[in-house]
């Protein structure tokens, strides 16, 4: 049995079954929640519903910010970013989704030089979560998400 902390404080035990002497390679996630928050904004869009997400990084070489929207139609999600929108297969809706739970449950740290700031904006209402430790490239996932759809 292999158990480990994951960056949420939970203890992942993983069984790994050893039949004969030899090399076996196993995966350890840490960073990915076994759990899902009950704040989660994007999850929650009801249809018509638009969510506006600001996202910063700063550090001792970099300064970055993106803006971009989440609007739900029809039941599926669309993000829109510099007049440009798609909308989002399954796989992609998830991945959005399991990216915001990750930094929702994230243990707040400051033992880094980097500092990343995300805030949920939804009817003129605003949640913000701000993070300081190393464990995390909240704003370079977003970003390569945005990229990889052309946004």
């Amino acid at each position: 049995m292999l158990e480990y902390p994951d960056l949420y404080g939970d203890l992942i035990k993983q069984n790994i079954v050893v039949d004969e002497s030899k090399i076996y390679h196993t995966t350890i996630y840490p960073d990915v929640a076994k759990r899902f928050s009950n704040k989660n904004v994007v999850s929650n869009l009801k249809n018509g519903e638009e969510l506006e997400i600001k996202m910063m990084s700063e550090g001792c070489f970099h300064s970055n910010s993106i803006t971009f929207q989440i609007t739900k139609l029809d039941n599926k999600l669309k993000v829109s970013r510099n007049n440009i929108s798609k909308t989002l297969n399954r796989k992609e809706e998830l991945y959005i989704t399991n990216l915001e739970n990750n930094v929702r449950l994230q243990k707040k740290r400051s033992d880094c030089t980097s500092y990343e700031c995300m805030i949920f904006i939804k009817n003129g209402r605003n949640d913000t979560i701000s993070d300081s430790g190393c464990e995390f490239s909240t704003y370079g996932k977003f970003f390569k998400f945005l990229a990889r759809n052309g946004l």
